[in-house]
C-alpha cells in the first residue's frame, strides 16, 4: 500500500510507538511518506530514518486574526492557536491528495490529541489514538469546568456579572477544543487504541467505538545486558502531575534508612513541577536525581543496573516503562 504518515508529536511513548510503526510498515513493504508539523520534535527518533518526511509551518499566514486585551485575551489565543493548527494541516492534506496515497495513517496531535487533518483529505483514514486530551476530561488534578466554581453553599447565589464575564472566556476555550476534537475523530474511518483502558477512555470521551492494537518495544534493544545490579530505584516518564513522582518520593520515604536514591529519567516536563518535586523530595530525606533527555543506549544500560522499577502513573493508557525493564 502507499501510506501517508501524519503526527505531531513530542519526544516520548507515543513518538516511540509512531517510530516502531513507521518502520514496521516500511520492512514489510509498503511505501510510506511522513509529514509532520514544525513543532513536532524531529530530532527523537526521527522517521526520516525509513522514509521522506515533510514539515510544514504551524505558522499562521493569515496572522491573528482578532487581538483582544483582558479577559478575553486568552480565548481568542486560543482561536487563533487552532485555526494555525487547522491550516498547516490542511496544507498537509493538500500535499498528501496529490500523491495518490491509499491510506492516511494519522497519529495524535499535541496540544489537541485528535488531528485536524482527518478532516480535511477524502482518501480512508486511521487514526492511531493514544489517549484522549485528558484534560479535559480528566481530574488533572481538577476538572477544568470545575476550577473556579464556588466552593461554599452560602454564597454560591453571589456570582455576579463580573465574575462571570472573567470565567466565560476560559470555558469556551475549553468548550471549542472539545468541540473540534469530537469533529475530528467523528471524521477517521478507523480508530485503533493502544489497550482496552483507552478504548473505554475513547467511548466515555468521544462516544465512539475503536479497536485495541497493541503495542510492543524492540527487544533487540531493551534487553538483559548480565550488569551488575545497584542499589538504585528508577522511574521513567515525563517530569509532570500525571506520571504520579510525588507519589513515588513519599513511596521511598517509607523505606528505611539507609535508603536506595531514586533517579527519574524523563524527556521533558514542567519546571515548576520539578522544583516542588525536589523540595518533597528534600523534604522527606530521599536522594533524588533527574536525568533528561538521555540516549537509548544510557536508558538501557540504567535499566540494568537499576534494582527495580518504580511505576507510579495515573490512569496510564499503555506504558512502554514496565515493558522496557
Amino acid at each position: 500500500m502507499k501510506i501517508a504518515v501524519w503526527h505531531n508529536l513530542p519526544s516520548g511513548g507515543g513518538k516511540r510507538a509512531l517510530y516502531y510503526h513507521v518502520r514496521g510498515l516500511v520492512q514489510r513493504g509498503h511505501e510510506v511518506t511522513c509529514w509532520s508539523l514544525d513543532t513536532a520534535d524531529h530530532s527523537y527518533l526521527p522517521l526520516s530514518e525509513f522514509a521522506v518526511e515533510h514539515v510544514v509551518s504551524c505558522q499562521s499566514r493569515n496572522g491573528s486574526r482578532k487581538q483582544i486585551a483582558g479577559d478575553s485575551a486568552d480565548y481568542y489565543r486560543a482561536i487563533n492557536d487552532m485555526r494555525a493548527f487547522d491550516e498547516a494541516s490542511r496544507r498537509c492534506a493538500r500535499e498528501i491528495e496529490t500523491g495518490d496515497f491509499d491510506l492516511l495513517f494519522a497519529n495524535s496531535a499535541l496540544p489537541y490529541h485528535v488531528p485536524f487533518i482527518v478532516r480535511h483529505v477524502q482518501i480512508p483514514k486511521v487514526l492511531y489514538l493514544q489517549e484522549p486530551c485528558r484534560v479535559l476530561y480528566e481530574a488533572c488534578p481538577i476538572l477544568p469546568w470545575v476550577a473556579g466554581a464556588e466552593e461554599d453553599l452560602a454564597r454560591a447565589d453571589s456570582l455576579g456579572p463580573e465574575q462571570f464575564k472573567a470565567e466565560f472566556p476560559r470555558l469556551q476555550g475549553l468548550r471549542l477544543q472539545a468541540k473540534q476534537e469530537w469533529s475530528n475523530v467523528k471524521a477517521c474511518d478507523e480508530v485503533l487504541v493502544n489497550s482496552y483502558f483507552s478504548r473505554e477512555s475513547v467511548r466515555r470521551a468521544y462516544g465512539i467505538d475503536s479497536k485495541v492494537c497493541y503495542l510492543g518495544i524492540d527487544t533487540s534493544l531493551f534487553r538483559d545486558l548480565s550488569l551488575d545490579r545497584e542499589r538504585m530505584v528508577v522511574g521513567l516518564g515525563s517530569f509532570d502531575w500525571i506520571k504520579g513522582i510525588d507519589l513515588a518520593l513519599k513511596a521511598m520515604s517509607l523505606l528505611p534508612q539507609p535508603r536506595p536514591p531514586l533517579v527519574w529519567i524523563s524527556n521533558s516536563g514542567s519546571e515548576s513541577y520539578r522544583e516542588e518535586m525536589n523540595k518533597l523530595a528534600c523534604s522527606l530525606g530521599v536522594d533524588f536525581t533527574v536525568k533528561e533527555g538521555i540516549s537509548d543506549a544510557e536508558l538501557v544500560t540504567i535499566l540494568n543496573r537499576a534494582t527495580l522499577l518504580v511505576y507510579t502513573s495515573r490512569l496510564e493508557p499503555f506504558g512502554f516503562a514496565p515493558l522496557e525493564a
